[in-house]
């Protein structure tokens, strides 16, 4: 009998999250809310005029999109408006950086798009990095405290 192999080769080191995936399960809690309007992975969302309505950006924030790779889009790696969006509101999540950030310092997001790491965007209480990156590269953010759910 002929064994077929699954896995002839491994990688030495794993590779990197993607925009919107888990970095660890550390005090991980997340929500659900509706998508109103485009909304990519690893984005940081608001709430907007809907009780469970989010947006990307905006200054209501409530958490940072989850990756799901279920859902199946012409335009890959984002909600679109009416999806379901898994919003991560405590715990470490991979984001896609706009500019340079620190280790240890706190977050802040782009309330025009809800690209997070904008040196001069608007802070979220309780959120740091926890890796260093170039602008463009992947970092790990945690949001230490939970978002606050302002649809209650």
């Amino acid at each position: 009998m002929t064994q077929n192999t699954v896995q002839s080769s491994y990688s030495r080191y794993m590779t990197n999250g993607a925009a919107g995936a888990a970095a660890s399960m550390h005090g991980w809690d997340a929500d659900t809310k509706q998508a109103a309007g485009n909304i990519p992975f690893g984005y940081a969302v608001s709430k907007n005029a809907t009780q469970d309505g989010v947006v990307a950006g905006g200054t209501l924030f409530t958490g940072v999109a989850i990756r799901d790779i279920t859902l199946v889009h012409t335009t890959p790696d984002r909600y679109e408006s009416g999806d379901n969006v898994g919003v991560l509101t405590q715990g470490d999540i991979w984001v896609l950086v706009e500019e340079a950030v620190v280790a240890q310092t706190q977050a802040k997001y782009d309330t025009s798009t809800g690209q997070l790491g904008k040196a001069a965007g608007t802070a979220i209480s309780g959120a740091y990095w926890m890796t260093s990156a170039d602008a463009g590269a992947l970092a790990v953010l945690r949001l230490a405290t939970g978002a606050v759910d302002v649809t209650t």
